[in-house]
């Protein structure tokens, strides 16, 4: 799969999912699209035989090594996976951007899944800082319109060790809970990666069973 030289922005194409990746600037790991809503979602794309909302896409950036994709995602993250899980088209829109204003994009998708899921946010923060993409975090706290104490927050949270992150990867993360999470690590680090290394051992449980375990009271602190 190609990009066609004289594909215009705005332009609708009908795209092979395996041949459009996520941006490197707005993968974070471990994302799963899964639960209720994201079923509900899959089903209206069979019903409608295919998803009627285009994906964005543009030009490949700099994909990881080994890849062999034509395009990678603005927007639409959701409705890309849903597609590629049911082996069917993506309707997409072509757009010319920079990654900067790709991440733009990106933070207003997703403002919701922000406050419930911050740590998610902040990985995608972390590497645009690390690699430049913004000298640093009051200027892409700026240019994403989030407040510098709520940015340093989700990139604190997407720092901590794997596994206090695998404890809350899927659950409901709101910031106050978050500032005790790493509130909690910042006192007693070696403590709290105990008891999510336990906590994560245990099988047979929900993820937010998980993570009540390791902080009893659901708030840590």
């Amino acid at each position: 799969m190609s990009v066609e030289e004289d594909t215009a922005v705005g332009q609708i194409l009908r795209l092979d999912p395996g041949g459009v990746h996520v941006s490197r600037w707005t993968a974070y790991e471990p994302y799963v699209a899964d639960g209720a809503a994201f079923q509900r979602l899959k089903d209206s794309i069979v019903f409608m035989s295919g998803n009627v909302q285009p994906v964005g896409v543009r030009r490949v950036g700099r994909w990881p090594e080994g890849w062999q994709g034509s395009y990678e995602l603005i927007f639409g993250h959701l409705r890309w996976q849903a597609c590629r899980e049911l082996g069917i088209p993506v309707l997409a829109v072509f757009d010319e951007i920079g990654d900067r204003e790709l991440l733009v994009h990106f933070t207003a998708e997703h403002l919701d899944k922000i406050e419930r899921f911050p740590w998610r946010f902040g990985t995608a923060c972390r590497r645009a800082v690390a690699e430049g993409l913004y000298p640093s975090a009051r200027k892409l706290g700026e240019a994403l319109d989030v407040s510098l104490r709520d940015l340093d927050l989700a990139m604190k949270l997407a720092a901590l060790p794997l596994p206090v992150r695998e404890l809350f990867h899927r659950v409901d993360m709101s910031w106050a809970v978050s500032r005790r999470v790493v509130g909690r690590f910042e006192r007693v680090p070696e403590g709290t990666l105990r008891a999510a290394e336990r906590a994560g051992r245990l099988v047979g449980v929900s993820p937010l069973h998980a993570f009540r375990k390791a902080f009893p009271d659901g708030l840590p602190g």
